[in-house]
């Protein structure tokens, strides 16, 4: 988790390819889109339940995020 903290904190665009699994589900949530980089974008391709997608929205709507592409929810 160290390492996704230092990489959330440097990426433009953040894409996730993950299975969903009991380690994965809910790894997106509102403190990793907080250290994501003001005007940055998400995709997730992956399985829906990764993302905490409550927390999502507020990262859209307050503008911390610029954008989001989403396959699945």
């Amino acid at each position: 988790m160290e390492e996704l903290d230092t990489l959330l904190e440097q990426v433009d665009f953040l894409v996730l390819t993950l299975a969903l699994t009991n380690d994965t589900r809910g790894i997106i949530g509102e403190a990793e889109l907080s250290r994501m980089k003001r005007g940055s974008y998400l995709v997730n391709v992956s399985r829906g339940p990764i993302v905490d997608y409550e927390a999502l929205l507020n990262a859209l709507v307050s503008g911390h995020l610029a954008g989001v592409g989403l396959d699945v929810f």
